[in-house]
């Protein structure tokens, strides 16, 4: 999970984890892997973690595991309030790197697009620092980009994640 095509999180035009390093993803992609799969912010901020979501998550996993569905909405509670703190709307929160894993479990359920990538860094980058820019007209396609995901299976999915977590953890009040 990383990345974004003309958005960004932590600037105008960049995602926080390609923003903390953004040479190490020019690395990987540059690397001659088979395939290398991108999932931005494109992809993960369709699916928004809503306090109506939040409250069938509570509903469901506080009849299995009170603590860790305390757990969970606790650190949720942390993220909607930095949120708040950014000056960023708290019902846009999304489970990132859980989306990243679902596209890596049911990639059918997400829309792929092979782009040529590249990431903006080093002397000079300014305020494009960190920037992946994402050209899918390029014959030198060298990563997947994940640009859309069906929202209604992700959450089918994570609300199945949730209740096995709950069911196994050892968490007691």
């Amino acid at each position: 999970m990383g990345g974004a095509i003309g958005l960004g999180n932590i600037t105008a035009v960049a995602e926080f984890n390609v923003y903390a390093d953004p040479e190490a993803l020019q690395i990987v992609i540059q690397a001659g892997f088979k395939k290398v799969v991108m999932v931005p912010l494109n992809c993960t901020h369709m699916s928004k973690y809503t306090s109506d979501i939040q409250m069938k998550f509570t509903e469901m996993a506080s009849q299995i595991n009170p603590t860790f569905t305390r757990m969970v909405n606790e650190l949720t509670a942390f993220v909607r309030n930095s949120y708040i703190g950014y000056g960023l709307d708290p019902e846009n929160i999304s489970w990132h790197d859980a989306i990243a894993i679902g596209h890596a479990v049911a990639p059918e359920k997400y829309t792929d697009v092979d782009m040529k990538v590249t990431v903006v860094y080093g002397n000079g980058a300014g305020i494009s620092e960190g920037q992946t820019i994402g050209d899918s007209r390029s014959s030198e396609k060298n990563c997947t980009v994940v640009m859309a995901m069906d929202t209604d299976h992700f959450w089918t999915e994570m609300f199945e994640a949730w209740r096995l977590a709950a069911q196994s953890s050892k968490m007691t009040s």
